[in-house]
């Protein structure tokens, strides 16, 4: 929803669509495949549209990518603090954009890096600990963001 939002609108105006039959929607999820290069203001915007709604609002899938596919041996301490920062904006935001009365959590997708064997993402660095179990700077990321929340 937040790489296009022409598609967040419509499945909001699905929902009253399907409210509109009587059918009660209590909440939407959104899953957040994402990397380090995804566009923070319609993440930001994504937020906001969904709040409006009233709607319960979760993060069903949270998972970040270094940069356009960058492979765990390639990745940099520059992509990792990247990765770390991005995390950290994208829970900043549902806490600043979403009112408390609508957050129904956040789910990290994929704690570990992607094995290279792996279907989704492989071999990819998109968790907040390493394949073996080594927190990240995305660790950090996430644990600021949640500090005091």
């Amino acid at each position: 929803l937040e790489y296009n939002l022409d598609k967040c609108k419509g499945i909001i105006e699905y929902v009253e669509y399907i409210e509109s039959k009587g059918a009660i929607v209590d909440g939407i999820g959104t899953q957040m495949h994402i990397n380090t290069t995804s566009d923070k203001e319609k993440i930001a915007e994504m937020f906001r549209l969904l709040a409006a709604t009233g709607k319960k609002i979760k993060v069903s899938e949270l998972d970040m990518g270094i940069g356009a596919g960058v492979k765990t041996p390639l990745a940099t301490a520059a992509d990792y603090q990247a990765q770390a920062d991005m995390y950290k904006y994208v829970i900043d935001k549902y806490f600043e954009l979403i009112p408390a009365s609508q957050r129904y959590g956040i789910t990290i997708w994929s704690p570990l890096d992607s094995p290279a064997n792996s279907f989704w993402r492989a071999g990819e660095p998109i968790g907040i600990w390493t394949e073996g179990y080594t927190r990240k700077p995305a660790y950090m990321g996430v644990a600021e963001a949640l500090k005091g929340k």
